[in-house]
């Protein structure tokens, strides 16, 4: 260390002061390259953490479940649900819906349960009726399978539910919590799709594939 490296007066607990001392003695060196090595050594206790939802948002006064804000594309919609999807790494469950669209048969609900924290897109115009529409489908859903969420944390509710955008968000979850759900995967998707469609299809293996990422499910 330089003489001119800038000072920082510290107070410390005189027991933790002599613990420092006593491994200064036997590192031989100075207390003070004491800490400093330790420091450089495992710099983590001082790193900020990532806070978790159910910590961070009820201090900024969001509440439990919360209305992701709406959005007036399908292609804003994605980029929302992908964003948190990609980056809370924390996500414990995802529960999908099929509700009446506002401009199509059908659009998706999504619930998020993220640190014990729910956030609800319940206005999002996703929907499959329309192919560049069913692209966004399959993107939710293949970015779901990358990071492992389907084959158990990702289900859908097994009939069409209630339109709930203008409801309370805590109204709206409870609704969609009574209803049927089942786990979706590869040999479920096929039922879960068809809630979106008039008439429902066979899809083929090339179509459902789509849906799934390359980790060879």
């Amino acid at each position: 260390m330089s003489r001119t490296d800038p000072q920082f007066n510290l107070r410390l607990p005189e027991a933790l002061k002599d613990k420092i001392v006593a491994a200064a003695n036997e590192n031989k060196r100075s207390a003070t390259a004491e800490i400093l090595a330790r420091l450089e050594d495992n710099p983590t206790p001082l790193a900020y953490k990532s806070l978790c939802l159910n910590t961070a948002l009820p201090i900024l006064g969001i509440q439990s479940p919360h209305r992701i804000r709406d959005e007036s594309s399908t292609y804003g919609a994605l980029k929302d649900l992908l964003y948190l999807i990609r980056n809370s790494g924390r996500i414990s469950e995802v529960w999908l819906a099929v509700r009446n669209g506002e401009y199509n048969r059908s659009a998706l609900t999504v619930v998020l349960h993220i640190d014990g924290f729910m956030l609800l897109a319940d206005h999002t115009l996703l929907t499959i009726e329309r192919r560049a529409r069913e692209v966004e489908v399959e993107d939710l859903i293949e970015n779901l399978d990358r990071i492992g969420l389907l084959e158990g944390a990702t289900s859908f509710i097994t009939q069409k539910v209630k339109k709930t955008s203008k409801w309370a968000p805590n109204e709206a979850v409870s609704y969609l919590a009574d209803q049927p759900r089942e786990v979706l995967t590869r040999a479920t998707i096929t039922r879960f799709l068809n809630l979106f469609l008039e008439k429902p299809i066979d899809f083929t293996d090339e179509q459902l594939n789509e849906y799934f990422s390359k980790s060879g499910r």
